[in-house]
């Protein structure tokens, strides 16, 4: 029962911090080039050109915030807020904050969860439920990991596909290389 709570706080902990930060640099034009970046390359997207146009990033996280921005501009002209979705994508052009805050909660979404990828990945490895939710606990209060919560960069996502390999390499059976194969890509 102890550990159900320390796990629960330790979740409650990570969300309030991941979440609480996604205001930061508003009202500057690049709080950070990475993020300003994808950003773009998002705009790209969804004007037509799927081919992310940069090497440096992995490209998992262009597409689910292509995907997610998509969804969001297609309810906005469902909703009758944007004229069509050409009208829709030059607002996200002059007015990116929906769009930022799409990419952030993104993030602050997998910061999240990995927890859950590190609690499994402990548990399996050192057969430890205490150090499980050690784990959790520290991970929940990492300054990198919150910090780069709070952007829309594929860094903590990266964190979670690696996290849930490893965790998918730990648990038993045969098919634990292929899930941690999809996990990687």
């Amino acid at each position: 029962r102890w550990l159900r709570w320390t796990l629960a706080v330790s979740t409650a902990v990570a969300i309030a911090l991941r979440f609480t930060g996604h205001g930061f640099g508003r009202g500057v034009l690049t709080p950070r080039a990475d993020e300003e970046l994808l950003r773009s390359g998002v705009l790209i997207s969804l004007g037509g050109d799927l081919n992310p146009h940069y090497a440096v990033w992995g490209h998992i996280f262009h597409y689910v915030y292509a995907g997610v921005a998509a969804v969001w501009m297609a309810f906005q002209v469902w909703a009758g807020q944007a004229r069509s979705w050409t009208h829709g994508l030059a607002a996200a052009h002059c007015e990116p904050e929906n769009l930022i805050w799409i990419g952030r909660a993104i993030s602050a979404s997998a910061g999240v969860l990995t927890l859950v990828a590190t609690y499994q990945l402990a548990r399996r490895s050192l057969g430890s439920r205490l150090v499980a939710a050690c784990a959790c606990v520290l991970l929940s209060t990492l300054f990198l990991h919150v910090r780069d919560s709070h952007f829309a960069t594929s860094d903590v996502l990266l964190a979670l596909f690696c996290t849930s390999a490893l965790a998918a390499m730990t648990s038993g059976g045969c098919p634990r290389v292929g899930w941690a194969g999809l996990w990687t890509g």
